[in-house]
C-alpha cells in the first residue's frame, strides 16, 4: 500500500497586456502569477465572462483523487462606490468535459476579508493529464442585484500524494 501525505496547487492566472493578450517568456510560454481576480468584473478579457472568472489547472501526477480535495481561498469585499453598502452571491463550480459540480454557494453582505474553504469530493476532478476548471460566478442575490464588488485570491487546491511503499 502506498503513502499519502499533504500537497497542493496554487491556482495561477496568465498576465495580460493592456489588449487582455497573455504576455509571454522569452520561451513563447504565457507568464502567470498567483489568481487574484474581482467579480463582477467590467471588462472583456480571456477567463471572463458576465460576472463570471473561470482557472483552469491540471492536477499533477501522483495527486491521489480518489481522496477528498479541500479548496481554500480568500474573499475581500469592497463597497459600492456610491456608498450602497455591499451584497454579494456566487458560487464556485467544477467543470470537466461532461459534468459541473457546486462546490460552494455562498451570501454575504459583511466587508471582512476572510480565508474560506470548501471540501471537493475527489472523484469530481480529472487525474492527469486531463484539465479541469474551477469556475467562479457572481449571482443576483433573491433581495435584487449583487451591490459591490469580491476579490478572490489565494487560491489553493489541497490534495493528498502518493509518495510510494513504506
Amino acid at each position: 500500500m502506498a503513502l499519502h501525505v499533504a500537497d497542493y496547487l496554487v491556482l495561477r492566472d496568465d498576465i495580460l497586456d493592456e489588449d487582455g493578450e497573455p504576455i509571454l517568456d522569452r520561451d513563447g510560454h504565457p507568464k502567470t502569477r498567483w489568481a487574484d481576480f474581482w467579480l463582477p468584473w467590467d471588462q472583456i478579457s480571456p477567463g471572463y465572462r458576465d460576472g463570471e472568472k473561470w482557472l483552469t489547472f491540471n492536477l499533477p501526477r501522483h495527486a491521489v483523487p480518489s481522496e477528498a480535495v479541500l479548496l481554500s481561498y480568500e474573499l475581500g469585499p469592497t463597497a459600492s462606490p456610491d456608498g450602497d453598502g455591499f451584497r454579494i452571491e456566487y458560487e464556485i463550480v467544477i467543470k470537466t468535459d461532461t459534468d459541473e459540480h457546486h462546490v460552494r454557494r455562498h451570501r454575504t453582505t459583511s466587508l471582512t476579508t476572510r480565508g474560506l474553504w470548501a471540501r471537493v469530493p475527489g472523484r469530481w476532478l480529472l487525474e492527469h493529464p486531463s484539465q479541469n476548471t474551477l469556475l467562479f460566478r457572481v449571482r443576483e442575490t433573491e433581495r435584487g442585484p449583487t451591490v459591490g464588488r469580491a476579490r478572490f485570491s489565494k487560491i489553493i487546491l489541497w490534495f493528498q500524494r502518493e509518495v510510494g511503499e513504506p
